[in-house]
């Protein structure tokens, strides 16, 4: 299932709605950012493993590892949570018509202002889904502690035997965010099962604007 751009462009040219194949272009870059960060938060470890047979957990070369997973980790987070308000420009072009500054696009600014105005309920209810689901919560408050205010406590775990994951690999300790607490993460969740559900939302998204404009306009 993907979001058809094409058809998405010519259903606005059809009926003279503001062009917004630049902020396409942007949420597109976003993705593939968040791809790249992704596989590479996990590519430095299988490097750091195949060239070393004995390792000390704590010498330079793991921390220096470690230090390289995390980035990626958190680079491909923020990459995810813009993602967010990149969509949110592609909607006031389409839906809206530009009635926002660019300055002022929020996903949350512009799911208000379609809420007031009683417009494109489906696109409304998709838009819910992502902002309420766990994954995007997570990444929500993530980045902005990350990026805003401190560092998140890491540590490398690995776990084995009945009622485990039977896998090894960085953890985020869990963190408070706007009275909300948020449990340990392992970074291949978010970069695996957090980063997936997020795109799907977002696909989601689209697919239903595709729809309210076929619905509206045909």
């Amino acid at each position: 299932m993907k979001w058809d751009f094409e058809e998405l462009n010519s259903l606005c040219a059809k009926e003279n709605i503001p062009d917004s194949r630049i902020y396409q272009k942007a949420l597109i870059w976003k993705k593939e950012l968040a791809l790249f960060h992704s596989k590479q938060s996990n590519e430095v470890w299988n490097s750091l493993f195949s060239r070393h047979k004995k390792l000390a957990v704590g010498e330079k070369k793991w921390r220096d590892t470690h230090l390289a997973s995390e980035a990626h980790v958190i680079a491909a987070a923020q990459a995810l949570h813009s993602m967010g308000d990149i969509l949110g420009q592609i909607i006031n072009q389409v839906l809206l018509s530009g009635a926002l500054s660019e300055e002022s696009v929020l996903l949350n600014n512009v799911l208000t202002e379609l809420t007031n105005r009683e417009s494109a309920s489906n696109v409304v209810t998709e838009v819910l889904n992502l902002k309420n689901s766990s994954e995007f919560k997570y990444i929500s408050a993530f980045v902005n502690i990350t990026k805003h205010r401190r560092i998140l406590e890491t540590d490398f775990h690995a776990e084995g035997g009945i009622d485990t994951r039977n896998d090894q690999g960085i953890r985020f300790t869990q963190f408070n965010y706007r009275r909300n607490q948020f449990p340990i993460v392992w970074a291949k969740d978010i970069v695996g099962p957090y980063k997936n559900k997020i795109f799907h939302y977002i696909c989601n998204i689209g697919i239903a604007i595709n729809s309210h404009l076929k619905n509206n306009f045909i």
